[in-house]
């Protein structure tokens, strides 16, 4: 399903920047930033290769060259976890840009409204090594996203999201809007 996720009431805003500033402290060893040389790019789209064909979502011949990426990947913010100099977790973060829908508006076929304040998280991706309990990296990636969100201005995302993801959100006091049914998209 597509969605629109945002704080309400908007006072919550303090309260997960604190929140999401304390998830990422915790994680150590494990580090959190944006990806920012071409090395560092090239190996988020190949971690992307590597999830999506382990997973099923595509066939290996559809990536000639080993990299998972789009039209999305030359104007996001790659978002990623480190293990030393590995990268082993990336989601990227689209923000509203002259010229471009975001992702979810294009796969979705829609338009949403207050485009300024809202940025598209998709391609969240982990090595399957780095699955925990704890979630330990999967949660500091979500919180480094909403960190650099809130950096970049932005206070609201959109995405394509499972019913879990949904029922995450909700669960931590956001309001999700649902903008479209069901579809299978890797996204």
């Amino acid at each position: 399903m597509s969605g629109l996720v945002r704080l309400n009431p908007s006072y919550m805003l303090t309260r997960v920047d604190d929140f999401a500033a304390r998830v990422v402290a915790r994680a150590t060893p494990i580090r959190f930033g944006v990806a920012q040389s071409q090395v560092d790019l090239e190996a988020v789209y190949r971690l992307r290769y590597r999830v999506v064909v382990e997973r099923g979502w595509a066939r290996p011949e559809s990536f000639p060259n080993s990299l998972e990426r789009d039209i999305y990947d030359e104007i996001a913010v790659q978002i990623v976890a480190w293990d030393g100099d590995d990268i082993v977790a990336a989601n990227r973060l689209v923000l509203p840009t002259a010229g471009y829908q975001l992702p979810t508006e294009e796969v979705f076929g829609l338009k949403i409204e207050t485009p300024s304040r809202v940025a598209d998280v998709s391609r969240t991706c982990r090595a399957s090594a780095y699955k925990d309990a704890k979630g330990r990296v999967f949660w500091g990636l979500l919180c480094q996203t909403w960190i650099e969100l809130r950096n970049r201005g932005g206070t609201d995302i959109c995405g394509i999201f499972t019913a879990a993801v949904i029922r995450m959100y909700r669960g931590l006091g956001f309001h999700v809007e649902i903008l479209g049914g069901p579809r299978k998209h890797w996204g």
